[in-house]
C-alpha cells in the first residue's frame, strides 16, 4: 500500500479453521478489475470454443505464447489486472497483468523469485 498500486486487493487465505487462518498470514492477491476474453488475443494458434456445460466461449492457446490485449494502454491505469480464464496445454486460469510500476516494486522488494514475468503487448484493430 505504501507504494500506491491500484487495483490490487489483498484476501485472507480460507483454511480448515478461524485459529489457524488467524496464524496462518497467508493472503491472496485479487484483481479488482478483468480484462474481459474479448479482449485478449495470442500470437499462436489460439482457438475459441464453447463449454459444453455453460455454453460461455473460451479462449485455448498453446504454452509458447504472446500475450496481447487488443486495446489502447491508457484504458488501463491500475496496477494489476486478471484477464477471463485462459485455456491452454496443461493448464486453465487466468492470467496477471502488471504495471511497470508494480512491476519494479516486485524486483526491488526481491519478489520475483516464483513468478514469471513476460511482456504483454498492446494492440490496436480497426
Amino acid at each position: 500500500q505504501k507504494e500506491g498500486i491500484n487495483g490490487i486487493s489483498f484476501l485472507p487465505v480460507n483454511v480448515q479453521t478461524e485459529e489457524q487462518e488467524k496464524r496462518s498470514g497467508l493472503l491472496q492477491l485479487f484483481a479488482q478489475r478483468t480484462i474481459k476474453e474479448e479482449k485478449i488475443s495470442f500470437d499462436t494458434n489460439q482457438i475459441i470454443t464453447k463449454c459444453p456445460i455453460c455454453g460461455r466461449e473460451k479462449v485455448v492457446c498453446s504454452q509458447d505464447y504472446q500475450l496481447r490485449v487488443v486495446d489502447s494502454p491508457v484504458n488501463y491505469l491500475d496496477d494489476f489486472y486478471m484477464t477471463d480464464a485462459v485455456f491452454g496445454e496443461g493448464f486453465s486460469h487466468p492470467l496477471f497483468v502488471i504495471s511497470k510500476k508494480f512491476y519494479t516494486v516486485l524486483v526491488r522488494n526481491k519478489l520475483t523469485s516464483n513468478i514469471v514475468l513476460e511482456p504483454v503487448l498492446f494492440e490496436k484493430r480497426n
